[in-house]
C-alpha cells in the first residue's frame, strides 16, 4: 500500500515494522520503567544520606584540630596587632637608656673607676 501525499509523492510504508502493543503490554512496560525509576530515586536518596554522614563524620573528626588552629590564629592576629605598639615602647625605652648611658658617661668622665 502506497498512500499518496498532497504533492503527488507516494510513500512505501511496507518497510516499516509495525509492532502494535496491547494495553496490557504497555502497562507492563510502564511498570518496569517505574521500578527502574524508583530504584534510581532510592539510590539517589541513599547517596545523599551517605554524603551527609561522611561530611558529619569528617567535621567531627577534625573539629578539635580546627578549633585549636582557629584559636591559635586568633591569638597570633592579636599579637601581630600589638607589634607596632611594642616596637614604639621598645624604641622609647632604647632612647631613655641611651640618654642615661650618655649621662653616666659624662658623669664618669675624668673619674677613675676601679672595678673590683
Amino acid at each position: 500500500m502506497m498512500p499518496e501525499l498532497c504533492s503527488g509523492f507516494r510513500l512505501n510504508l511496507s518497510a516499516i515494522d509495525r509492532s502494535i502493543r496491547t494495553p496490557e503490554e504497555m502497562k507492563q512496560e510502564r511498570a518496569a520503567k517505574q521500578v527502574v525509576y524508583q530504584d534510581y530515586c532510592n539510590r539517589l536518596t541513599r547517596l545523599a544520606e551517605e554524603l551527609s554522614e561522611n561530611i558529619s563524620r569528617l567535621e567531627k573528626k577534625y573539629s578539635k584540630q580546627i578549633r585549636e588552629m582557629a584559636g591559635q590564629q586568633h591569638l597570633m592576629e592579636a599579637e601581630r596587632g600589638q607589634i607596632p605598639y611594642k616596637l614604639k615602647n621598645l624604641q622609647a625605652d632604647h632612647a631613655t637608656w641611651k640618654t642615661k648611658e650618655e649621662e653616666w658617661k659624662r658623669s664618669t668622665d675624668g673619674k677613675n673607676l676601679r672595678l673590683v
